[in-house]
């Protein structure tokens, strides 16, 4: 059993791994500086794997990824917030026709599938 670090995404590692199952191709083994920069406390969203080793972001490598992240965020929000307001709508929209809610919601997927 090892330590390993996904090469791809430092988020996905292990501490007590079957080295076997994680082939040195796609996973770091026992890189040396995982031990410091779980002593230090630097979350894995910060870490980054160098040839065979994992070290912390740069100050400017850790604002791209916050400002990826808030980007990300931003637009869950405003997905959401559309996706509510699809739902008035189209409950509005039985509710004033008379037709039932599950035929306006069909029409609505129809109408946006092209159909």
């Amino acid at each position: 059993m090892g330590k390993v670090v996904n090469r791809e995404n430092p988020c996905r590692y292990s501490l007590s791994a079957d080295e076997v199952e994680h082939p040195e191709s796609k996973w770091v083994h026992n890189p040396p500086g995982l031990d410091g920069l779980l002593d230090s406390g630097v979350p894995p969203t910060y870490w980054k794997v160098v040839g065979d080793d994992v070290e912390e972001m740069s100050a400017v490598e850790k604002a791209a990824v916050d400002d990826a992240a808030a980007t990300a965020a931003k637009e869950s929000i405003k997905s959401e917030a559309a996706r509510g307001l699809v739902k008035a709508l189209l409950k509005t929209i039985a509710d004033v026709t008379g037709t039932p809610l599950s035929e306006v919601v069909d029409s609505f997927r129809d109408a946006v599938d092209g159909g």
